[in-house]
């Protein structure tokens, strides 16, 4: 996916892709719009100054996400897609580059009058979502992202995983009073474990191209470990839960 910003005192820069930067930094210079050509559907909302949330939906390449002409910064964004997981993240005035988000999480900071200066956009390699006792489902995360909770003492019951650049992914998983269940091939519509039902994750068997740890009770985080379909991490036979999983492309 590639994109390009329009900067102020320069106009539109090239296109950029695959995480690149558009913009700057160090020159204090505000991006005042983007265009964006994405994977499939995509929904942008940006904080524009002076006009506040402005969402923009299902962008095409010849969208403008902003204004030009105006003199007027972005402050924050926002993507949005039911097909492709991405990363972004931006870089403020004063505050520095934001943490990479997800869909549908704010990068930059609203209400401070702070411009964007630069932004890197990326489509994720591995994504993955965990159903987490007493709260279900957690927005996705991916490529080394938390999915659950640690220090907080919650089962993760279940997971989807959808994979974006990290071939086809296999899932076995055992499950509290269940044991082993085959999953074959999975993607992110495929419920890795159990929802409503009350019962713990123990312990995953997952093949792709891609490396994985766990966090168990008691132990803490495994070691990080290459999926190949034979190694196994968590515990079976101790009524042990699993808490939360990190994935990453290899």
């Amino acid at each position: 996916m590639s994109y390009q910003g329009h900067l102020r005192g320069i106009g539109w820069a090239n296109w950029q892709c695959d995480g690149a930067m558009v913009g700057s930094t160090g020159q204090s210079r505000r991006v005042e719009a983007l265009r964006i050509s994405p994977v499939k559907h995509m929904d942008v909302t940006v904080h524009i100054r002076d006009i506040g949330d402005k969402l923009y939906k299902n962008i095409t390449e010849s969208t403008i996400i902003g204004t030009t002409g105006q003199e007027k910064r972005l402050e924050a964004l926002k993507i949005e897609s039911g097909d492709t997981v991405y990363l972004y993240r931006v870089h403020q005035k004063n505050l520095g580059w934001s943490r990479w988000c997800v869909n549908g999480q704010w990068a930059g900071e609203k209400g401070k009058s702070l411009q964007i200066e630069a932004v890197e956009i990326q489509v994720a390699d591995i994504a993955y979502l965990a159903h987490v006792q007493g709260s279900g489902d957690t927005v996705w995360m991916a490529d080394g992202m938390t999915a659950g909770t640690t220090g907080s003492a919650l089962r993760l019951e279940a997971l989807r995983i959808k994979s974006q650049h990290c071939g086809n992914i296999e899932a076995q998983a055992h499950i509290q009073d269940e044991g082993w269940i085959d999953y074959g091939t999975v993607n992110q519509n495929i419920l890795i474990g159990t929802a409503g039902e009350k019962k713990r994750l123990e312990c995953l068997r997952l093949k792709g191209n891609f490396e994985w740890r766990a966090h168990i009770q008691g132990t803490g985080w495994t070691q990080w470990t290459r999926a190949d379909g034979v190694s196994t991490l968590g515990t079976v036979g101790r009524s042990l839960r699993m808490e939360a999983v990190e994935m990453r492309k290899i």
